[in-house]
């Protein structure tokens, strides 16, 4: 009998254990959760997506995207997730990839913390519209979007919105030029002989 109650204790803690992990994780995957408070799990939100999307293989993108959305994150069809990043895991709601967005390995994406004038935790999402792409190693600070197939050079920092169809680089990331068909006069002009020119 005396063996029998601390393992029924742990048993009845397990299952607990269990049963709130089990309604984190619907929460996360159907966006409900108490605005303005921290997630009462955290380190799982955290664990999942740091230490094991992450790190999943190349050839199970699918897979990690389904790990990336279990935390919260907003991610829409095709395109591909490189490894190693280390992607927003406090407001992971803050962060969206439209469909067919791109991120490479090693990206950064934080979606929370102090910046000037952002106030409002949905003012600082970072969102990746449809066709975007961000090359590896980059950062992504809160409250930037990348436009439509716009391009972002590896290693870059990006501090502000790109517009749609740019080719952007640097520390902070600016706008380089524009692809075919995008641009202030839709043409495929540098961005500097433009200036020039105005």
């Amino acid at each position: 009998m005396l063996v029998l109650y601390p393992i029924g204790k742990l048993f009845l803690g397990a299952f607990v254990l269990a049963g709130q992990v089990g309604f984190y994780l619907g929460d996360l995957m159907f966006g409900k959760r108490a605005k303005g408070k921290v997630y009462r799990f955290q380190w799982l939100r955290t664990f999942i997506a740091n230490n094991v999307a992450a790190h999943v293989p190349h050839i199970n993108v699918r897979f990690r995207k389904f790990l990336y959305r279990l935390t919260g994150m907003k991610l829409g069809k095709g395109g591909f997730m490189g490894q190693n990043g280390f992607l927003e895991d406090l407001r992971s709601e803050n962060v969206v990839l439209e469909d067919n967005a791109t991120i490479s390995f090693g990206v950064t994406i934080v979606g929370h913390g102090p910046k000037r004038n952002i106030t409002k935790p949905e003012d600082k999402m970072v969102i990746l519209r449809k066709g975007a792409y961000v090359g590896a190693a980059c950062v992504l600070i809160p409250g930037v979007e990348i436009g439509e197939h716009a391009t972002i050079g590896a290693g870059s920092v990006v501090s502000k919105s790109i517009p749609a169809g740019a080719v952007a680089a640097g520390a902070p990331a600016r706008v380089l030029y524009y692809k075919p068909g995008y641009g202030p006069d839709a043409e495929n002009t540098p961005a500097e002989t433009k200036n020039e020119t105005t």
